[in-house]
């Protein structure tokens, strides 16, 4: 059986990968060969991709309307993916369908969106990263948005969150593997004149984009009235979603917030050498074991036992007892890209 991955130089990595690897060798292992737990439904990641699929096409220039049509669309090809899911499908659905036109609404009008220029919106990069031993691997993933502000890029981050916590974040930023991982891509391809990235010549920062999930605690987490006396029917569907429309428009700021954190060269510096380079490194010797048997790196590889890697799961039936239950087979290592 051979791997669907080529390994780092040839096919490269993301940070969705390397976070694999960094957890289980082994498991990554297998992954690579084509193998991955079946997923469950997860109305957290599926709300949030909801949201990412209609901010890329506002991004894009689209109108609310398309854009329902299309988030319509999104959800029911979760639905037939999941379809013993569909009502929590369906009521994400309606949450994400009343909330975003109001965070259209609210930054259409707000001073940041006068400040910044637009420069790259959902751009898929693979950019050449060459290590000390002379070997280059592809870093490769997709930005979500990078804007000019006051003379310097910034990378935006949206997240869907059920509290928007900016301290938590601005304090994890520098150890983030995903950002940092992003900036150093950034800077990578403004450093090697990649069209369209030499219109700048400084990193600015991140710019979080956070929105909060309505119906996850705090405010604007209600319940559809019941039938009672004076109203026999009942709050309709409709009504109850309009309401809770209501409550977002009142008050935005508890739904949606943007902040900067800004960045020096020597942030990116120290990521990279304390822990990118280093584990990029092992990356590409573990490679060379796996792929030809090189046994000089056989001790790279490991299979990392519960307490450190979190919950037990399909792999962990296959490792133990040869048991594929709860195993699908894959034929794409990057479906983010």
């Amino acid at each position: 059986m051979k791997p669907l991955w080529k390994g780092p130089i040839k096919d490269g990595i993301t940070q969705s990968l390397l976070g694999k690897f960094l957890a289980c060798r082994e498991r990554f292992r297998l992954k690579i060969y084509g193998l991955a737990p079946e997923n469950d439904f997860d109305a957290k990641l599926q709300y949030g991709n909801m949201w990412h699929h209609c901010e890329e096409l506002y991004s894009g220039g689209a109108a609310w309307s398309f854009i329902h049509e299309s988030l319509l669309e999104y959800a029911r090809s979760i639905a037939a993916e999941y379809p013993q899911c569909s009502p929590d499908i369906h009521r994400w659905y309606r949450v994400c369908a009343c909330q975003f036109p109001v965070y259209i609404e609210h930054w259409q009008k707000h001073p940041e969106q006068i400040e910044k220029q637009p420069f790259a919106q959902e751009y898929t990069f693979r950019v050449p990263y060459e290590l000390p031993k002379g070997r280059k691997v592809l870093l490769r993933g997709k930005f979500d948005a990078v804007d000019i502000i006051d003379g310097s890029y910034w990378l935006q981050e949206n997240k869907t969150k059920s509290v928007i916590d900016h301290h938590q974040l601005s304090k994890q930023l520098l150890c983030d593997m995903q950002v940092m991982f992003y900036l150093v891509a950034l800077r990578q391809l403004m450093q090697q004149g990649i069209e369209p990235w030499g219109q700048v010549d400084r990193i600015g920062g991140v710019r979080y984009n956070v929105i909060r999930r309505p119906l996850s605690g705090g405010k604007g987490t209600i319940v559809q009235h019941k039938p009672t006396k004076n109203n026999p029917a009942g709050e309709s569907e409709d009504e109850f979603y309009a309401r809770l429309q209501g409550i977002i428009r009142d008050d935005p700021s508890s739904f949606f917030a943007r902040w900067r954190v800004a960045i020096v060269s020597a942030d990116i510096d120290k990521f990279e050498l304390e822990f990118l380079i280093p584990i990029l490194e092992q990356l590409c010797d573990w490679w060379r074991y796996i792929a030809h048997g090189t046994q000089k790196y056989k001790y790279l590889h490991y299979r990392t036992p519960y307490g450190l890697w979190p919950m037990t799961t399909a792999y962990d039936e296959l490792l133990d007892y040869g048991n594929t239950g709860g195993l699908t087979n894959i034929a794409n290592l990057f479906p983010e890209l």
